[in-house]
């Protein structure tokens, strides 16, 4: 009875693990594009300011 679960969750946790580090490396590439997005527009205009 306790066998068939913990077999399962064994075989789950790689799974898990790598959908885990997908969904982190996305948000980190969603991060970072948007802070380009973000950081370059202000640095041009705080360059631009006398």
């Amino acid at each position: 009875m306790h066998r068939c679960p913990v077999k399962s969750s064994r075989s789950t946790t790689p799974k898990l693990y790598m959908l885990l580090l997908l969904v982190k490396i996305r948000i980190s590439f969603c991060i970072h594009n948007l802070s380009r997005r973000i950081y370059w527009p202000v640095l041009s205009l705080t360059m631009a300011r006398p």
